[in-house]
């Protein structure tokens, strides 16, 4: 079976890649274990095709026009012509894999990334939503409609669909009775980084720091906690308070030395569960403290807090506390390797498997 995976970026060379380009270059290097894959990105550098053990990788070259990367990845996939495909984030590649099964009769895997995944209309509510003039939202109604139908005939026609856990999955299985739904957490592979201890301060990152992240928490955090140390990544604040070290996007190998040297990393999100950055501190024995809608998921885990008082109160007693830190940490990295590694390979295998039976 010839199984292809779609990405904006290639984690190997470029800083701007976000989790779900980590998530689906994760699977790919997992399922060329089982079948002939390939993955396909693009770089800003020279073009090229390389191998990382038995996947194949290739990379084309990036235009700033979207239309113009949709055209170039199309015409790679249609004429390496695969078995199956593997779409996930931009809207763009799921209609690359949609095309796929209509000229090819290629399966499509479509993996969603939040709740707001599957949301009816989400980018034209999100274009009504924005603070676009009224004159200008107007003339994006064709466009942000266009895409929003795109999505939805594409998770209509898909084989499957992944989803990051059971609530996710009986939301999707409401929407579409019927298609297979499979929940499979984010797969990584344990960092080879040194764990850095007690660190002392705190890690709020996002490789796109979107509003429904809300940095703006992460900041009134480090001010609520003057004689605290705070380093955010990914957002760059108009004032940011003394003790705050905001800094821009990271390389990979950077970030995770930063995370194995925190004290904790910080979640705002309301929409992920369990953020790619999150899961990576915990595999580092990082503690993670989350603000927000976690699906259940770090339950027992690390703190998980319903407001900003308990926020800030969390944060300040792990701070304080190295007893419940490393009762915390040896949690995390426990819960991380259970299940972000070992039922993350094993869902992967299943689908690699039933793909590969038709």
């Amino acid at each position: 079976m010839k199984f292809l995976f779609v990405s904006e970026y290639y984690p190997g060379e470029d800083s701007n890649f976000s989790g779900s380009h980590l998530q689906v270059y994760e699977g790919a290097k997992l399922c060329s274990h089982f079948a002939d894959t390939h993955m396909v990105a693009f770089t800003r550098g020279r073009p090229r095709s390389l191998r990382e053990g038995s996947l194949k990788i290739t990379l084309l070259p990036y235009s700033p026009w979207e239309v113009v990367r949709f055209r170039r990845m199309l015409t790679f996939a249609l004429k390496l012509s695969p078995d199956a495909v593997y779409a996930r984030g931009r809207t763009y590649h799921l209609a690359v894999a949609t095309a796929l099964k209509l000229l090819k009769g290629s399966a499509v895997v479509w993996g969603i990334n939040a709740q707001e995944g599957y949301r009816y209309f989400k980018y034209l509510r999100d274009l009504m939503n924005s603070e676009r003039p009224l004159w200008r939202k107007v003339l994006l109604v064709p466009l942000f409609l266009t895409i929003d139908l795109t999505v939805a005939v594409g998770m209509r026609t898909a084989d499957l669909i992944t989803v990051q856990n059971d609530v996710q999955r009986e939301r999707v299985e409401r929407k579409f009775p019927g298609k297979r739904v499979v929940v499979v957490p984010n797969i990584h592979t344990p960092p080879s980084i040194p764990r850095g201890g007690r660190g002392r301060y705190f890690v709020w990152a996002a490789a796109n720091p979107s509003p429904i992240k809300r940095p703006e928490v992460f900041v009134k955090l480090a001010e609520a906690l003057p004689d605290l140390e705070f380093v955010m990544v990914g957002h760059i604040p108009e004032a940011p308070p003394p003790n705050l070290t905001a800094r821009p996007r990271m390389r990979r190998e950077e970030l995770l030395k930063l995370l194995a040297g925190a004290r904790a990393t910080v979640i705002t999100s309301r929409s992920e569960g369990v953020p790619n950055l999150a899961v990576e501190s915990m595999l580092l024995g990082t503690p993670v403290v989350s603000l927000g809608n976690d699906f259940g998921i770090l339950r027992g885990v690390g703190p998980v807090v319903g407001d900003f008082r308990e926020l800030v109160e969390s944060v300040r007693k792990l701070s304080e506390d190295d007893i419940l830190w490393s009762d915390l940490s040896r949690r995390a990295e426990d819960f991380a390797r259970r299940r972000f590694v070992e039922e993350a390979r094993r869902a992967w295998e299943d689908i690699c498997g039933a793909l590969g039976r038709g």
